[in-house]
């Protein structure tokens, strides 16, 4: 339960983290580079990695090293967020080297072809779909586990709240990461 609870308070910093700095990547986005500096981002980016990959070790020993399986099996309507925490886990570690270079390279204001920009846009939609799924999903069970929320009803209020939360900064990101890197690169790509 320490470890859980560890994972818990470093998922709960994880996701400020997160927000952060895709907040900052917003701001860089509107304002066409300029709103945020370049050392800015990389140090958001270096806060999250660093909650990040602790995160992930401590994740693994608890999927191994714990029984959660025979919870999972008792609790069957808990195996869809289980699924979608995990897949979207997995997901963010895969998609985040991509997320790196393509912010790296539509940042330097590099011109690309539409195929190109077309998949730089789709992999950053979906790099940040798979952030906000995986908070949706995670950040009430971050609150069950450190004892702050005890009953269902009030989980289930949170969740929502989330959902909606996690919804909209999505719409929003994606919508405002298209649009500003597009003017970044004057409007070249889709």
């Amino acid at each position: 339960m320490i470890l859980k609870k560890m994972n818990a308070v470093i998922a709960l910093l994880l996701i400020a983290g997160c927000l952060t700095h895709v907040g900052a990547e917003l701001v860089f986005s509107l304002s066409g580079g300029e709103g945020v500096s370049h050392d800015s981002m990389e140090f958001l980016s270096g806060i999250v990695m660093s909650l990040a990959m602790p995160h992930v070790l401590i994740t693994i020993l608890i999927v191994i090293f714990s029984h959660e399986k025979k919870i999972v099996i008792r609790y069957p309507g808990a195996n869809v967020r289980i699924i979608l925490q995990r897949v979207s886990g997995v997901f963010m570690l895969v998609f985040l080297f991509l997320h790196m270079k393509t912010s790296d390279r539509l940042s330097s204001h590099a011109d690309c072809g539409t195929g190109y920009c077309l998949l730089n846009y789709i992999i950053m939609a979906f790099f940040f779909a798979m952030v906000f799924l995986h908070i949706s999903v995670s950040f009430s069970g971050a609150l069950v586990t450190l004892g702050a929320v005890e009953s269902m009803k009030k989980k289930r209020m949170i969740d929502r709240i989330v959902w909606v939360i996690s919804g909209s900064l999505f719409l929003a990101s994606a919508v405002i990461v298209i649009y500003g890197y597009r003017a970044m690169i004057g409007g070249m790509g889709v």
